[in-house]
């Protein structure tokens, strides 16, 4: 049954808005010529906010952008689940994995990828405009604040009608009965709102539920993951606050084993540079950052009156000379065509536990590996480590 649902979903063009699909808001706010995407962080902070996606000299976190369509029903059947009762409601939500695609019309339940929470219409209210409501993060999806209905922006478009990608739309909260808002508060930075004020968002592609699905263990843009040496137990991690003294920089990075492999430390998330399928599969030169998960700084190729060297740098200094890697599939010269990565989901390429990569810095045009050195440790002496170098 679950198959014939897939198959039945993937005949459908990719064009149509699907649950389990991910996508990003993006906006233009009043006041402002820059392009603008829904985020939000959820650890300390539930308040959603603007990021900035147009700069093209400081990252975007676009990570912090995804959202899931988690479910698309009508209006008359949410009311009818928001009035059962909640055992009821998580019984129902677990009744298998379907790929429904969305309509003009439809209230959605979405969540955020990162934080696993759902964007909310709170009861508060911290604007300048006292008739509009926070908009933030909740754990969990009971009762109307959590559901948005969606509606088209053009007159092309007309309700009960297929949603497509890259469509501009507008979102009401169900429990407020407001838009989902942006603007620009005193200190220039972008906030959103539920307000009387309406806000058109595009719908911007970001991964295909139905391609994560049918191609599971394959490397995906905004994946976490551990960079293991070869066909060995060791990864490229960070050395622990106890060590980073005996390193000659706060940016030195180690090929270790053991405990290494399973601390936060060795976690990195893999970037895309494009917004549009940013977890679109990643494949044979891919032009992706590397960011280090516990510190937030970026994989970086830097040069020094020492020559290049690989290090972690914050991202007010990640220029994209500087963290932009490639994945190869060996080192050897290969001829290549001058042509701009496609702007599509991609095809599922490199494979987690079994897909050797090669990963070059592309404009050094170096590759990382490592050095075997001497450090001296205070309270252990002297030990031979494995540096990560160009």
């Amino acid at each position: 049954m679950a198959d014939e649902q897939i198959m039945g979903a993937e005949a459908d063009d990719i064009q149509f808005i699907r649950t389990e699909d991910h996508i990003c808001l993006s906006c233009v706010p009043v006041s402002t010529i820059k392009r603008m995407a829904l985020s939000g962080d959820a650890f300390g902070n539930r308040m959603c906010y603007l990021e900035d996606i147009s700069n093209e000299v400081c990252c975007p976190d676009v990570a912090s952008c995804v959202f899931a369509l988690e479910q698309a029903v009508s209006v008359r059947a949410l009311q009818e689940m928001v009035n059962t009762t909640s055992t009821e409601q998580s019984s129902a939500n677990q009744g298998g994995q379907t790929f429904r695609t969305l309509l003009y019309g439809h209230a959605v339940l979405l969540r955020h990828y990162r934080s696993q929470m759902y964007l909310s219409c709170l009861s508060t209210s911290t604007s300048n405009d006292k008739l509009a409501f926070d908009v933030g993060l909740k754990e969990d999806a009971q009762g109307e604040s959590c559901w948005w209905t969606i509606h088209p922006v053009s007159k092309q478009r007309s309700e009960g009608e297929k949603v497509r990608f890259n469509d501009d739309v507008i979102l009401v909260s169900v429990f407020s009965e407001r838009y989902l808002h942006a603007y620009m508060s005193t200190n220039e930075r972008g906030r959103v709102n539920a307000s009387f004020r309406q806000q058109m968002w595009s719908l911007v592609p970001v991964s295909s539920g139905v391609a994560r699905v049918k191609n599971p263990g394959f490397v995906l843009g905004g994946d976490v993951l551990r960079l293991m040496h070869g066909n060995m137990d060791h990864c490229i991690t960070t050395p622990p606050p106890s060590e980073s003294q005996a390193a000659d920089d706060s940016g030195s990075l180690f090929i270790k084993s053991g405990a290494a492999c399973q601390q936060a430390r060795s976690l990195w998330r893999i970037e895309c540079f494009k917004i549009k399928w940013y977890s679109g599969f990643v494949g044979w030169s891919s032009l992706v950052r590397l960011r280090h998960i516990t510190s937030g700084l970026y994989l970086a190729v830097i040069t020094d009156e020492n020559g290049p060297k690989v290090t972690r740098i914050p991202k007010k200094n990640a220029s994209p000379m500087a963290i932009t890697f490639e994945m190869k599939m060996s080192k050897e010269k290969q001829v290549e065509e001058n042509q701009e990565e496609e702007d599509n989901l991609g095809l599922p390429t490199i494979k987690y536990g079994e897909t050797i990569v090669f990963i070059r810095h592309v404009d050094s045009d170096l590759w990382i590996s490592y050095e075997t050195l001497e450090l001296t440790i205070k309270g252990i002496g002297k030990v031979e480590e494995n540096r990560v170098m160009k």
